[in-house]
């Protein structure tokens, strides 16, 4: 499970982090990041990756994957909708990226550690 340190000290970034975990499924755009955390791009990014250890995509990735990995596990969805409930429009990118993060694909996934008593959303 993605656990996002929030431990490292910057509190301009841990803003933005708990900002981008009530937002993952918004298109969220660096410049937004940059100003939630009230700093300029560059200097957004070089401390978001410090702090964190991810450029701000991969974060954003990693969070909606993991919201991704609930839905299966607990919701009767489709694959397509649970792309669609965590911010991906695109189900292909979606299965990319998930695939790409976890090694399973987001069925695999779902056969493996779905709840028995998975109910309709």
């Amino acid at each position: 499970m993605f656990s996002p340190e929030l431990g490292h000290g910057d509190a301009a970034i841990r803003k933005v982090q708990r900002w981008l975990q009530a937002r993952s499924a918004e298109a969220i755009a660096l410049p937004a990041m940059a100003a939630c955390a009230g700093l300029g791009e560059r200097t957004f990014l070089r401390r978001f990756v410090k702090a964190t250890g991810l450029r701000p995509a991969q974060y954003l990735q990693h969070l909606r994957v993991g919201k991704a990995r609930d839905l299966l596990e607990r919701l009767d969805l489709s694959i397509a909708e649970v792309a669609w409930k965590v911010g991906y429009g695109d189900p292909g990118a979606f299965r990319k990226i998930f695939q790409r993060i976890l090694g399973l694909s987001p069925g695999e996934y779902r056969r493996r550690f779905a709840v028995a008593s998975r109910r309709r959303a």
